[in-house]
């Protein structure tokens, strides 16, 4: 009995020790991570954005350890065995500051537009690597991937709502869309203001003329 007891004492120093011993280290090291999971991609179509060359992407990072008292840079690296994305289609920081005093900040990644990305999709892989200030953060959650194109395709917010107004998606009529409104964006817009840009358009491919291969197109609204 006694020889258990003693047991029983010896581990229980033993797990304070390794306990205070991990303490110590979380809070001397400093650790970035994304907020997303590394199987959460990102895809983007130049085409929902027309007449843009270039678009920024923001994607949240973390830190684990004690906030920081002044702003420290850490680093971030492509990772060429999952990228097939040129290093002329993309642009970031590879040593951003992560702020003092906050948990959380942001990088920004850009990606570019060329005359391939209509025939073939680039992937990106962008990851925190260890430098003096930092170590990656949790297993899962150490790289972003961006896949990016520019094949025509509908944007995401021509979706039902958006064809009662301006009826199905077409290459032309988007094209005159931007044209005429100066935006390439109406994923925000409400349904009255939705009617507004549909009369519009209208009136802009009547009196310019323009059709979709010699044939009418049609805006729903009245």
């Amino acid at each position: 009995m006694n020889r258990w007891f003693i047991i029983s004492i010896f581990l229980t120093i033993l797990l304070a020790s390794c306990e205070k011993d991990q303490i110590g280290r979380y809070d001397l090291e400093h650790y970035v991570y994304f907020t997303m999971s590394e199987e959460q991609d990102t895809l983007l179509s130049f085409a929902n954005y027309p007449g843009a060359d270039t678009h920024d992407l923001y994607f949240e990072v973390n830190l684990m350890g004690n906030l920081l008292a002044s702003p420290r840079a850490f680093k971030l690296a492509v990772i060429d065995s999952l990228t097939t994305a040129t290093s002329d289609l993309y642009e970031f920081d590879s040593e951003p500051y992560f702020g003092a005093g906050q948990d959380k900040d942001t990088i920004k990644v850009t990606v570019k537009k060329n005359a391939m990305l209509k025939e073939k999709d680039a992937t990106l892989v962008v990851a925190v690597v260890a430098n003096e200030n930092f170590e990656p953060g949790f297993v899962g959650q150490r790289y972003i991937t961006i896949h990016f194109n520019d094949k025509d395709a509908a944007p995401l917010w021509w979706d039902s709502t958006f064809e009662i107004y301006f009826g199905p998606w077409s290459r032309v009529k988007l094209d005159a869309l931007v044209a005429c409104t100066g935006k390439n964006d109406f994923s925000d817009v409400e349904e009255p203001a939705l009617r507004k840009y549909a009369i519009q358009l209208k009136k802009y491919i009547k009196d310019e003329g323009i059709t979709d291969n010699g044939e009418e197109i049609i805006i729903p609204v009245n």
